[in-house]
């Protein structure tokens, strides 16, 4: 081709045709100088700065140690007290998050504003953990205060015949009226189709072919006034997953949205997990007044009050979140409200977060629903963005599907980049699709017999309601009724209704309490009625049992509790024994009263002092990196107009300004701008990535540019793939992906007891994943791992792909800031992870290729190398917190001896770190004579509970369109804080059955699978050899993975990573991907890895277009086509 004879040019020769253009070099070179000295004053301020914010750090440990003092403290007392009397609740006073560092996003241990509230009066949460960071203990502490109860509930559930004592949830917001409608639906056979797309990776942003039935979908059922453009749509694992997503591309750190309380409890706790977002509460209240002509109405007025309110106190609120209908009122917004609140918005330049997940829940058909997408015209449409889902009116919470349709492209495409953590197995998405598209069966069976079935239901409890003489908010939309308990509570406080859930909870009932949804007023309580009547019908007695208790003074069943009719004098009598044990706790609680308000005051002060300054210099600081990141970037781009100009050869070496001069370890978390360590410098070589957006936040920004850069080719290939219809489109040769035995696996998940659906499967699941399938899962790497004993299910995570089990784990694991150990090269996929979501720095463990007495072997680990990167770590004073470790290594497909895993491992255990294996290669070793040590055979770990093993089944099993992972951990409490993740990370109930039967059928994997998957690896792998011996291209022969490590050093003049990737370009003008070294932190520039785990027809393509990309070896092309039809009449597998 026309340009490749310039690329491959002489450095010398290039140089000799720059002689015209002396007076431009002369002007390049004097920029280059003024960069330069600009670049080198910057990093001096900077690291000026950085030594002020280590100062502030310092005092920040002190308040984090005081808080911790605080809380042992109030164990004490808790401790003490529990065993003197079970009727004083000691009211202890609160140390509050805004004492302990601000927005929580600087300090160490980032805390929700009320969780050292909750742990001050709850003797349960863990204090210590010697394996969790401050963040994985928090994580933990809020999953259990969240979710104990629905994990008791998932372990004992109410059945009428085999469990008639378990618990009913009636808390649960889950619609379980036409499970039988939907079971027949989805048993039907054009629900069962499997082809070969649905078992690869995907488009992140999701199926083509859903996104476009869900814009048709609600097009027609949102009655929009004219048809949703697919390219908005957004498909994630739930509709939490799209509001982690949504807040993370429109906020900064610390950045605030609006909420209307009550509101929906699951986006408190998604807030807290990841995006460091605060949800500012416009409180409603249930009284009518002038201003209220309806219990707890929303009005502008309450939203102009709160934003003013919250600017006073230095908050940015950059949106407003709407629950339409409400989550847990039952109100509809009416179109004119609606309009009213959008106009807020915009005058305000705030985005709407509309939640209609609702949307099909509304049962009385004389009250319209409106949805936001029916509007002629929206006040502003490219900030407002609708989420909803199947959960709620089709009632299968279990798919573990949510969708965002926004008309602004920038926030759905940079929300996409999240289906990498939060996708949808295919076949799910196929399931979805299906059911969307059935009109016919929506309109004349669903939705009628689902209306009906709500009305009685509804009815029934609401006259329960009546006879009980219980005030409830009379709604026709939603799961659940609104009620109201005031008059059982004595006095009327949280504690008391706290107290109420508990009584209802010793009677096996769930309800969701007030303060979960952040209700301003005690007592009132979520009841959800959408649930098969036997179940309704024992429920219903529940009330009246706890009721009559709690007024009942005699009534002794309960002792921890005070009966509702008893007065605060009465309550004390009763607890006279113990006196001087009483005396104590009194003693303890005022001294950490004094101590407490001693702090605060003292907090306060040092808070008012820096505030005003602290702020101020941070924005200015802020705006005057941003202003200098552009500046460089604008200079770099002049000398680059400019040499290109004047020459194609001359390689600029530019200064990059570092991220550890913008902040420090922790800068991409307190900097308004967060970047990757080198995204500034990527955005100094390249102008497309965008630096200014009206929409996204400096985050999101990032986030859509770093998406764009690692997968806008998977995107191109998504768009244009390669087969017989389409034999100029994309061969993806760079994708980690096993496509060998698609034919096995589409005939074994077709067959009959793949389709199995029962309730279970369709409803909310355990978090870590549903029992059988982690049972399962403990069988398999027992088995096939050679474990010395049965593995303990116990110890098994289920989520959504193994990048999510790894980010899940740096976030329990580690603090932001904190750092891995990780050899490189390595899979590129956990850049993006720690960097997307739990700000882990990982630390580059070089390896070379070169053979030198240190290296026996090219890219060879050792554990002196391991020692030196941590002496090296310790000397940047950066805090290593473990090391990763992939065994069969991506890319290099080496296997780690067994002597060589116990070195690393004891290693790790000198250091005191924890070690996160990644073993998702173990069944693509094909040869035979190479042993594969699982870390699970060991007979002893040096450190089983920090040693933590990674696997799934898209590689050895081929079907990364499952979207599967697993962990396997010895450690139960690293297990318990990953599962909480399960909430936005899940994987659907149909899928996890099909994962099950498949992983169950050992017959079948051990005399059909394993034996063909091998034979197919061998034929494949010796093909893609051959060739590359035939072009004299060095490569490494190791005997497993899907890939393999190729060395084109000798086609890059000169030797450069910008000469590699105009290399990688030349193989995209080909239509052919392969995966640059870089891609995986490699230290060399010339390595590829190229993906043999093809059909033959595609390989042979891509070997072709291979050959065509490198010019000096396409002379052989005929020889090699001969080679290739002789080889396919010998051996070569026929698919």
């Amino acid at each position: 081709m026309s340009h490749q004879p310039n690329s491959l040019q002489m450095k010398g020769q290039g140089l000799k045709t720059q002689k015209p253009h002396s007076q431009v070099m002369e002007l390049i070179l004097h920029l280059r100088q003024i960069i330069d000295e600009y670049s080198r004053k910057l990093k001096i301020r900077h690291l000026q700065e950085d030594l002020e914010q280590e100062k502030q750090q310092r005092g920040q440990d002190i308040r984090d140690q005081e808080a911790i003092f605080v809380q042992l403290l109030g164990e004490v007392v808790n401790l003490l007290q529990a065993g003197a009397t079970s009727s004083l609740e000691p009211q202890l006073p609160r140390l509050s998050l805004d004492s302990r560092g601000g927005d929580g996003q600087q300090a160490q241990l980032p805390r929700k504003p009320d969780q050292l509230n909750d742990q001050l009066s709850d003797s349960k949460t863990a204090v210590v953990s010697c394996d969790l960071s401050n963040r994985g203990i928090d994580i933990s502490a809020s999953y259990k205060s969240s979710f104990k109860d629905f994990i008791a509930y998932i372990g004992d559930k109410y059945q009428e015949d085999k469990n008639a004592l378990g618990f009913i949830n009636l808390g649960l917001s889950e619609n379980k009226l036409c499970i039988d409608l939907l079971t027949e639906r989805l048993s039907q056979s054009d629900m069962n189709y499997i082809d070969d797309d649905l078992l690869q990776y995907p488009d992140w942003s999701g199926h083509a072919f859903l996104r476009k039935e869900v814009a048709r979908f609600l097009t027609h059922y949102c009655k929009a006034p004219e048809q949703l453009d697919p390219e908005n749509v957004v498909v994630l694992s739930g509709c939490c997953a799209i509001f982690s997503a949504l807040t993370l591309v429109l906020c900064n750190p610390g950045d605030a949205f609006l909420t209307i309380t009550p509101f929906y409890s699951g986006f408190t706790f998604t807030s807290s997990l990841y995006v460091n977002v605060e949800l500012i509460p416009v409180y409603l209240d249930s009284e009518i007044t002038g201003a209220n002509t309806q219990p707890f109405q929303l009005t502008v007025d309450k939203l102009e009050k709160a934003l003013i309110e919250a600017g006073f106190k230095g908050k940015k609120v950059r949106g407003l979140i709407l629950i339409n209908p409400n989550n847990p009122l039952g109100d509809i917004y009416s179109q004119d409200s609606l309009k009213e609140y959008l106009e807020f918005a915009k005058r305000n330049n705030l985005h709407v977060i509309i939640d209609e997940i609702y949307m099909g829940t509304v049962f009385d058909e004389s009250i319209p629903f409106h949805s936001v997408l029916s509007m002629e015209s929206l006040p502003d449409p490219n900030r407002t963005h609708v989420i909803w889902g199947t959960s709620k009116g089709f009632g299968i919470s279990g798919f573990r599907f949510g969708t965002l349709y926004t008309h602004n492209k920038e926030v759905a495409f940079a929300v996409g980049a999240f289906g990498f953590l939060h996708g949808i197995s295919g076949i799910t998405q196929h399931k979805l699709c299906r059911l969307l598209q059935d009109r016919e069966w929506i309109d004349n069976v669903y939705l009628p017999t689902n209306s009906s079935r709500m009305q009685e239901a509804h009815k029934y409890i609401t006259n329960m309601l009546k006879t009980l003489k219980i005030p409830f908010l009379n709604r026709d939309s939603g799961l659940y009724i609104w009620i109201n308990l005031k008059e059982y509570l004595d006095p009327c406080t949280f504690e008391e209704e706290q107290q109420l859930y508990r009584r209802f909870l010793d009677h096996k009932l769930l309800l969701a309490p007030g303060k979960a949804y952040k209700c301003k007023e005690p007592g009132w309580f979520r009841i959800t009625f959408a649930d098969k009547l036997q179940r309704l019908e024992v429920g219903s007695g529940k009330p009246r049992e706890a009721k009559t208790e709690s007024q009942n003074v005699s009534c002794q069943s309960n002792t921890l509790q005070k009966p509702l009719g008893q007065t605060k004098d009465q309550g004390l009598r009763n607890q006279r024994h113990n006196p001087q044990v009483m005396e104590l706790i009194m003693s303890l609680q005022q001294i950490i009263k004094e101590y407490i308000l001693q702090l605060e005051s003292r907090h306060q002060q040092e808070d008012q002092q820096q505030e005003n300054l602290q702020q101020e210099e941070q924005r200015r600081n802020q705006k005057i990196r941003d202003q200098e990141a552009i500046l460089v970037h604008l200079m770099c781009e002049v000398v680059k107009q400019l040499h290109s100009g004047a020459s194609s050869g001359l390689e600029l070496q530019l200064p990059h300004l570092s991220q550890d001069s913008r902040g420090g370890a922790e800068g991409g978390q307190q900097a308004q701008s967060s970047r990757e360590s080198d995204q500034l410098s990527h955005q100094l070589r390249n102008s497309k990535p965008a630096l200014i957006s009206r929409d996204l936040s400096n985050r999101g920004i990032d986030i859509s540019a770093l998406y764009q850069s690692n997968f806008q080719d998977h995107i191109a290939y998504q768009g244009d793939k390669y087969d017989e219809d389409n034999i100029l489109g994309f061969i993806n040769l760079g994708l980690n992906e096993n496509k060998l035995c698609i034919d096995l696996l589409i005939e074994r998940l077709r067959r009959s007891d793949m389709n199995y659906i029962n309730d279970d499967l369709l409803q909310y699941p355990d978090w870590r994943g549903h029992a059988f399938l982690r049972e399962e899962v403990a069988r398999f790497l027992t088995h096939y791992c050679k474990a010395p004993e049965q593995l303990d299910p116990e110890n098994v995570v289920v989520l959504n792909s193994c990048a999510s089990v790894f980010l899940t784990l740096t976030m329990v694991l580690c603090d932001p800031g904190d750092a891995f150990l990780i050899p490189t090269p390595f899979s590129s996929s956990f850049s993006l992870t720690s960097y997307l979501y739990s700000k882990v720095e990982l630390i580059h463990v070089h390896l070379q290729s070169e053979i030198t007495e240190a290296n026996t072997q090219p890219f060879q680990l050792t554990v002196d190398k391991l020692e030196k990167a941590m002496v090296e770590a310790k000397f940047k004073k950066q805090k290593v917190r473990g090391l990763v470790l992939i065994n069969s290594n991506n890319p290099l497909e080496d296997i780690y001896s067994r002597d060589s895993l116990k070195e690393y491992l004891e290693f790790a255990r000198r250091h005191d770190l924890h070690v996160i294996i990644d073993e998702i290669c173990m069944l693509s070793v094909f040869d035979e004579s190479i042993p594969f040590n699982s870390v699970l055979s060991m007979e002893s770990l040096p450190d089983p509970n920090r040693t933590h093993v990674i696997w799934d089944t898209s590689k050895g099993f081929g079907i990364s369109g499952f979207h599967f992972g697993t962990l396997y951990t010895h450690n139960k409490e690293v297990a318990s804080t990953v599962g909480a993740f399960g909430f936005l990370h899940s994987i659907s109930g149909i899928t996890q059955h099909k994962l099950c039967r498949l992983l169950q059928d050992r017959e079948w994997i051990d005399n059909v699978y394993l034996p063909t998957n091998c034979s197919r690896m061998k034929e494949a792998h010796k093909y893609i050899t051959n060739r590359l011996k035939t072009m004299n291209i060095p490569f490494l022969n190791c005997g497993s993975g899907l890939y393999i490590w190729i060395n084109l050093k000798e086609h890059l003049d000169p030797c450069t990573f910008e000469e590699e990737q105009q290399l990688y370009c030349r193989f995209l003008d080909h239509k052919l991907l392969l995966a640059p070294g870089k891609a995986y932190k490699c230290k060399e520039p010339g390595w590829f890895r190229i993906t043999f785990a093809d059909k033959p027809q595609r390989l042979k393509v891509a070997m072709k277009r291979f050959f065509e990309t490198l010019p000096d070896v396409t002379e052989d092309w005929e020889k090699v086509s001969m080679e290739d039809v002789m080889a396919e009449t010998v051996s070569f597998p026929v698919h």
